[in-house]
C-alpha cells in the first residue's frame, strides 16, 4: 500500500465502472461550462493520491469535432459515499 500524500498509478482501475462514471461526469461538466461538444471516448490513466480522501487524476480520451485529444481531470472523494 502507497504512503497517505504519494501518487500513485492505479493500476487496471481505469476501466472500472467508477472510474468511467467520474471521466463522463468530467465531460460533461466541461461541456455545460464552455459551451463545447467533447465526446467521452476512454479513461487512458488514472493516478490516485490519498488525502483526506482519494484525490483521483484522470487522463481522458475525448474527440473534438471528430479530433482526438486529451483531457485532464482532478477529482476529490470523501469517505463514504453511499
Amino acid at each position: 500500500m502507497a504512503a497517505v500524500g504519494t501518487v500513485r498509478e492505479s493500476q487496471g482501475s481505469e476501466n472500472s465502472v467508477e472510474t468511467e462514471s467520474l471521466a463522463r461526469f468530467a465531460v460533461e461538466e466541461y461541456n455545460k461550462k464552455e459551451n463545447a461538444l467533447l465526446e467521452f471516448v476512454r479513461v487512458v490513466n488514472e493516478k490516485v493520491q490519498v488525502v483526506s480522501g482519494t484525490l483521483h487524476y484522470l487522463t481522458i480520451e475525448v474527440t473534438d469535432a471528430g479530433k482526438k485529444k486529451l483531457f485532464e481531470a482532478k477529482f476529490v472523494l470523501r469517505g463514504d459515499r453511499r
